[in-house]
């Protein structure tokens, strides 16, 4: 990653845990809390809002009182399918293989259960947030059970981290910029 802070972007229903985890890692010189939200329909209008998507979506999956994680679920899906290269990161309590396994099936990109260590969980955004995966072994089931999960159905993009596109924006915009300098030049003095 570059020299500047990931932007991180937080949903979590509970509004003590949200804003504890938000004061802990803004306190980090490598992250930044770009928005915080304790609903699909908050994070919708934020992700929209901001002028440039996250480098990270940190979530938890269980976004109602009564532990259903079915919404949860369908806003992965939703995100995955809106912003295919926006990576999410999963902190949460559940630990049912079934819903990991759909999870993981979905292509999300991080995984770790609340109350994991800070200093492992900050690891883990970087991780995430660098391009690469991270699946917390350390769950109610056995580690041995997550290592049978099957790898995700589709393809796991090929696409570049976050950082290396925004370079090569960053340098075509230049280019363009450069070009269409040279263009007005060469119009403004009619030559060959």
């Amino acid at each position: 990653m570059s020299d500047r802070a990931i932007q991180i972007f937080l949903l979590d229903a509970d509004v003590v845990f949200l804003e504890g985890l938000a004061k802990v890692l803004n306190a980090c010189d490598d992250i930044t809390i770009v928005a915080r939200t304790e609903t699909p329909e908050q994070a919708r209008s934020q992700l929209t809002a901001l002028t440039s998507p996250p480098d990270l979506v940190v979530l938890d999956i269980v976004l109602t009182n009564d532990e259903d994680v079915s919404q949860g679920v369908e806003f992965c899906r939703e995100l995955k399918q809106t912003n295919p290269n926006l990576p999410l990161f999963l902190l949460t309590t559940v630990t049912d293989t079934a819903v990991l396994r759909s999870l993981l099936n979905l292509g999300i990109e991080g995984y770790a259960r609340k109350r994991t260590p800070l200093e492992e969980l900050i690891h883990a955004l970087h991780q995430v947030a660098r391009g690469e995966l991270y699946w917390q072994q350390r769950t109610a089931f056995s580690s041995s059970s997550l290592m049978k999960l099957p790898l995700p159905s589709q393809p796991q993009s090929t696409t570049p981290p976050r950082w290396l596109t925004r370079q090569r924006e960053a340098g075509l915009t230049a280019i363009e910029q450069n070009l269409a300098q040279v263009e007005a030049r060469l119009a403004k003095e009619e030559l060959s």
